[in-house]
């Protein structure tokens, strides 16, 4: 099994795209993350007239004449853009929107995010390696106090389909590290590579599914953990938990395809 296997779809569908002095989404800079379904993932810098500094937006979308990009509000920020006119810089790493509220003139500015931005809010016990880490972990963590702050019921936002399985003792080797598929597939990690399997195997020491734990971990993890010994034991779990994400694990292994099927998953 490929790495592609698990990469973004990268494809995009530009035929409603309305910032006007661009031919194409692919204009935008990579770091807002455009994709077939929103003009920038993000998150990315939001500068308002309204605010000393600048604040976390994503989900760039457009909904019918409007744009609606998310700002930490229940529903999301409405763009009148029927009302307004958009434009972006020449390397596609601002989006300006131009308009009239009230008696003046509001310039509302989207710019492409670093992935030291990304470092700074992420937590910190949490590596960030590389800039589409960094950017899922930030967008997890956004929708999650989101979420919290209106009382709005969900499971923990996770960054990827895969995890790191090891026993509940934690001094023995690990498990392995699954990638579950959209199709409802598992694929283990072996000698670098995916491979289908049907169920990860208990350790050498027990024959019990119930002292297996799961444990979601970010992509980079993947180089760690083939990197790793097979006989490190404990040791092995400590190098990978800068790269696990969101901190918890789950000890129901029948759930686990569940689980990242009905938990959201951002991309």
């Amino acid at each position: 099994m490929s790495e592609e296997y698990i990469d973004d779809n990268d494809e995009v569908d530009d035929e409603d795209f309305i910032i006007t002095n661009l031919g194409s989404v692919h204009d935008l800079d990579r770091a807002f993350r455009p994709d077939d379904q929103y003009l920038a993932r993000g998150p990315f810098r939001v500068h308002s007239p309204e605010s000393a500094s600048w604040k976390w937006g994503y989900r760039l979308e457009q909904v019918g004449h409007h744009l609606l990009f998310q700002d930490g509000s229940e529903l999301g920020r409405m763009v009148m853009s029927d009302g307004m006119s958009m434009r972006a810089s020449d390397d596609g790493a601002i989006i300006w929107f131009f308009g009239f509220e009230e008696d003046g003139l509001t310039v509302l500015t989207l710019s492409t995010a670093t992935i030291e931005d990304y470092r700074a809010a992420a937590p910190n016990d949490v590596a960030i390696s590389t800039f589409e880490d960094g950017a899922r972990v930030v967008m997890a963590e956004l929708e999650t106090k989101r979420r919290a702050q209106f009382g709005l019921e969900f499971d923990s936002v996770l960054t990827s389909r895969i995890g790191v399985v090891f026993q509940d003792c934690g001094t023995e080797p690990l498990v392995g590290l699954l990638f579950f598929d959209h199709f409802g597939g598992i694929h283990s990690r072996i000698d670098g590579k995916w491979e289908k399997c049907y169920f990860p195997e208990p350790g050498p020491e027990s024959d019990d599914r119930e002292d297996l734990l799961l444990a979601p971990i970010l992509k980079s993890g993947i180089a760690a953990f083939d990197a790793l010994s097979p006989d490190e034991g404990a040791v092995a779990l400590d190098r990978l938990n800068p790269f696990l994400y969101p901190k918890f694990d789950i000890d129901d292994p029948d759930y686990w395809s569940e689980m990242f099927d009905d938990w959201e998953i951002v991309d």
